[in-house]
């Protein structure tokens, strides 16, 4: 997490000094009842996996905490971010044999532009 905070904070300023659109996405994994502790690992390395195949080389990930990542997006556009997360998601479902989880993510974009942090509802 301490080398994903440097990067956040280089992404920040690169986009800010090359006028570039930089999104931070939450993805959140939700248990739907009560799930162990392997399985509860076995989805969020299913989900490390799904992003890891679905992100594009410039894009930067981390795991957050025990049921989160943190994903830095360059230059994806509003229109695409739901795209994105949708594939992550897709993919994690391909991935992840079981039923314990609901998944959930909000999107802000970095300091220094217009628009504001929003909630953004994954499609099913």
């Amino acid at each position: 997490y301490r080398v994903f905070a440097k990067l956040y904070e280089y992404t920040k300023n690169f986009g800010k000094r090359y006028d570039h659109s930089v999104e931070l996405a939450m993805i959140t994994l939700d248990a739907v009842k009560e799930v162990s502790i392997d399985d509860l690992e076995l989805a969020m390395n299913s989900m490390e996996r799904a992003i890891q195949t679905t992100i594009r080389n410039v894009d930067i990930c981390t795991r957050y905490s025990s049921v989160q990542f943190l994903i830095i997006l360059m230059n994806v556009g509003d229109d695409n971010i739901n795209t994105v997360v949708n594939r992550i998601f897709q993919n994690f479902y391909k991935i992840y044999p079981g039923h314990a989880v609901d998944l959930s993510y909000s999107v802000a974009e970095l300091p220094g532009s217009s628009k504001s942090d929003e909630e953004i509802a994954p499609e099913k």
